[in-house]
């Protein structure tokens, strides 16, 4: 019989960065260095003096719980001047600005993991922020009496997404906050960040054990997919912080992908009986609640870690193509005027994957025209210079010279827009190859498509191919 978890009563403090998704969207990588930055330099160099320590991160926020509630509610607002005096800027214009949510919670304690409903109120209460600012419990607010200077605006009983009963909450803002604002940011919906790649989120995965240390286990494997997926860019992965939110709770997916506005959820369910695991994985099209593909692994107790990596690896690569066939035939029913960029990329692939003479200048009549789009579309050109290779290597250009130079220009548009994405890459890396181009330059960027992605089947390939060209 499994020992029972303790509990204790301490403040939860949940913080997120505000705009994350349409931030990695104008640049990731820089979004990431400068989100680690903060993090390193503005938290984990001063929380543990508060008394504080975070107990989850979730790439775009974090968890934490500290000794005391006055400890808590000042780090938070030391935290959010600091963020206001430097006016960090983010990609695409603005600064970066950070919500806080604050709750006095009796959690569960499962090794350095919390859980509880408590937990899930901080990040609901997060929600309510204001931008740069923070939101608390009417606990924490009658607790504080005359313990701060901090001036906190009363919103009133407020209803909060999946929580049964209104919560009264108080916020507090560097610059001040009215009465009037307040209210309107509590009220304003949360935008839903426009992706033109199909968007995925990975749902907490339910617990079939009743085993506390089972749910730590659940909580492990989630995390371990969302960040293997997360490699993948030919989809959007949520944060982890989003889909926290619905820990615990039974909810329909066709009311996540409205909420969070993906097309497609990652759920799953983690069963022991003695000394075996089982691992349940199924995705599913958040619009017609249709299953797309499901599995399920088993594994030794005394293998946990190796289970989770299997499982991660295992759902990464079956994902990919999943996603990819529906998005393919979501394009096709488009009408050709309603057709995005990478609309007409997925319109381009089978006709690029057939490899037969007649099918080939329909995968590049369809990626010139998302590059007439988005000039600077790295998988667009990528792509299309490897159309354009195939087109010399199989013999089945009319006008060899003209094919070359074309694919030569892309090759070098490619070179300089491709970015960190693996699929775009590996076209580029096949490009080179059957143009003839640059075949060690080529090898580095299969070799940095599977270092971002390792369960990319084309880059595994490609990589052989150059390997045997070098000899």
């Amino acid at each position: 019989m499994a020992a029972q978890a303790d509990r204790k009563l301490v403040p939860i403090v949940s913080l997120d960065v505000v705009g994350y998704s349409r931030l990695t969207e104008h640049n990731e990588r820089q979004t990431l260095r400068l989100v680690q930055r903060v993090y390193d330099r503005l938290v984990a160099r001063t929380i543990g003096r508060q008394g504080g320590k975070v107990f989850k991160t979730m790439g775009d926020g974090l968890l934490a719980e500290f000794q005391s509630v006055v400890a808590a509610v000042e780090w938070v607002a030391a935290l959010q001047r600091e963020l206001s005096e430097r006016r960090l800027k983010v990609p695409g214009g603005g600064h970066l600005q950070i919500r806080a949510g604050v709750v006095l919670a009796d959690v569960l304690v499962a090794g350095d993991d919390l859980y509880g409903s408590g937990v899930n109120l901080s990040v609901r209460v997060q929600v309510l922020s204001p931008p740069g600012g923070m939101a608390i419990t009417k606990w924490m607010y009658q607790y504080l009496d005359g313990r701060t200077d901090l001036q906190f605006v009363d919103l009133g009983p407020t209803e909060l997404k999946n929580v049964s009963r209104t919560v009264r909450l108080y916020v507090w803002h560097p610059e001040g906050v009215t009465q009037k604002n307040a209210a309107a940011t509590a009220s304003e919906p949360i935008p839903i960040p426009q992706s033109s790649r199909p968007s995925v989120v990975v749902l907490p995965f339910d617990n079939l054990s009743g085993e506390a240390d089972q749910a730590y286990f659940a909580d492990a494997v989630v995390e371990e997919i969302t960040a293997t997926l997360s490699r993948i860019k030919d989809f959007f992965v949520i944060a982890r912080n989003s889909a926290f939110a619905y820990k615990g709770r039974a909810v329909d997916v066709r009311q996540v992908g409205k909420e969070l506005g993906v097309r497609y959820a990652v759920e799953g369910s983690v069963r022991r009986v003695g000394e075996r695991v089982r691992i349940t994985t199924q995705l599913v099209e958040t619009d017609s609640g249709n299953h797309i593909w499901s599995t399920k692994v088993d594994g030794a107790v005394s293998d946990l870690f190796d289970l989770q990596d299997k499982v991660a690896a295992e759902v990464a690569s079956a994902i990919q193509p999943s996603i990819r066939r529906v998005e393919v035939e979501r394009a096709r029913s488009k009408r050709p005027e309603t057709m995005a960029a990478y609309d007409l990329v997925m319109r381009a692939l089978p006709h690029l994957w057939a490899h037969r003479m007649a099918e080939n200048p329909h995968a590049i009549a369809f990626l010139s025209r998302a590059l007439q789009l988005e000039p600077n579309y790295g998988l667009a050109a990528g792509l299309c210079a490897w159309a354009h290779g195939q087109q010399v290597a199989y013999n089945w250009a009319t006008d060899v010279a003209a094919e070359r130079a074309e694919g030569e220009r892309l090759i070098e548009l490619a070179t300089q827009t491709v970015g960190d994405d693996p699929t775009a890459l590996t076209a580029l890396a096949s490009a080179m190859m059957q143009l003839g181009g640059d075949v060690p330059q080529a090898v580095n960027f299969a070799e940095r498509a599977l270092a971002l992605d390792p369960n990319h089947s084309w880059a595994w390939m490609r990589l052989g191919y150059g390997r045997v060209y070098l000899g």
